[in-house]
């Protein structure tokens, strides 16, 4: 409860604030060995956030606000660790959020989401300490504190959000590991009223006003949004697709996807697996493949709601079955699609079979576009806005 009312507290300071160029800047614990050098900002963006997104930003662009943060070591004050940054612009009548992920001063950004919030929203942005070991980003929207985690490629998902309900009662969500656990704040072990499973990866599968916050919302989410694997299926969590079974044999790539199995033969410490996708077939270790009654089923749900990559073609181009193959199809300029991997100046993708959406849609058409052709994001708006 401390906790909300501090982001509560911190959220209306911010809002009240009008001043042009308005930042903070301040520090958060980070254990015994460092500390977390924060700065929330409003329309005038400091020349660290210049620095990471200064390729995203166009010149008609309005900064509403944003943070970012850096570890920093004790006993090596030039050196430092990781970091985050999210920011929020509007644009073309749209809030865009964009986040980026730091290692030792390298920066990865994108646009994660023009949907989170709508376009009249007033909020802030900042950062969230927990447990002196890390911090969060923090979106402050209502009555709700939504904590942000951002990823290696420089997207964002859900990490919790807390508020408090009608009743004075404060409540969290928590929303990783591929589950929802609806908690009730008080001294640990939390009380956990409900829990759920497919819990999206990214913040772009989000809007604000439609996350569960009951357990009747948990249940309807799993009921519209099922996992469905059938037995001769399984999922592939981030290994190499190998030509022949063999790991000194040519990799498409490392995937995470939804496959049928074909067979497997024995290796020399786990089975070869042989799969299928559209019609590109491999090997795989089975140590790597998840499905039903066979390996972790925590791997199955992280695979079945991991979000891909999105593509937007930026001409008509062809997708074709195999690189320099058949054609499937001609796909008009804008179309969007999944995209599982790349080799050779192809991407494999996926056409699906309706509007994408943070879903992939394993019953799409399956083919590979030359990567030329393309503009690869993080998220649909990410790829909208690419070159």
């Amino acid at each position: 409860m401390k906790r909300i009312i501090c982001l509560l507290l911190a959220a209306g300071l911010m809002l009240g604030m009008s001043m042009p160029g308005w930042a903070q800047t301040y520090e958060l614990e980070a254990g015994t060995n460092g500390y977390f050098v924060c700065e929330d900002f409003d329309s005038e963006m400091p020349q660290m956030a210049k620095d990471i997104f200064g390729s995203l930003i166009r010149e008609d662009d309005e900064v509403l606000c944003g943070t970012l943060f850096q570890e920093h070591y004790r006993n090596s004050p030039g050196k430092v660790n990781r970091g985050g940054a999210l920011m929020a612009v509007k644009r073309d009548g749209k809030i865009l959020l964009m986040s980026a992920k730091g290692d030792e001063g390298q920066w990865n950004a994108g646009i994660e989401t023009d949907s989170f919030l709508p376009p009249d929203a007033e909020f802030s942005i900042t950062t969230t300490g927990r447990e002196s070991v890390y911090v969060h980003l923090t979106i402050l929207y209502r009555d709700t504190a939504y904590e942000i985690r951002t990823t290696s490629t420089g997207g964002a998902y859900l990490y919790e959000y807390s508020w408090t309900d009608e009743t004075g009662k404060a409540l969290r969500m928590d929303c990783h590991d591929g589950e929802f656990r609806l908690c009730e704040e008080g001294d640990w072990p939390y009380a956990i009223l409900a829990e759920g499973k497919a819990v999206p990866s990214r913040l772009s599968a989000w809007t604000a006003d439609a996350l569960p916050k009951t357990a009747e919302d948990i249940r309807a989410f799993e009921e519209k949004y099922p996992l469905q694997i059938e037995g001769d299926e399984a999922f592939i969590t981030g290994v190499n697709l190998r030509e022949r079974a063999t790991g000194e044999s040519a990799s498409w790539g490392k995937y995470f996807a939804k496959v049928q199995v074909l067979g497997e033969q024995p290796g020399k410490q786990n089975p070869w697996v042989h799969v299928r996708m559209g019609d590109l077939e491999g090997w795989v270790s089975g140590n790597y493949v998840h499905g039903q009654g066979k390996g972790d089923q925590m791997h199955v749900y992280d695979a079945a709601v991991m979000v891909h990559p999105v593509g937007r073609t930026k001409t008509e181009t062809a997708l074709l079955q195999m690189p320099s193959s058949d054609v499937v199809m001609q796909l008009e300029a804008g179309t969007y699609v999944h995209v599982l991997g790349e080799r050779n100046g192809y991407l494999h993708v996926i056409v699906p079979r309706r509007e994408l959406n943070w879903q992939t849609d394993w019953k799409g058409t399956y083919g590979f576009v030359r990567a030329a052709d393309m503009a690869v994001g993080l998220s649909k708006a990410d790829a909208a806005y690419r070159n």
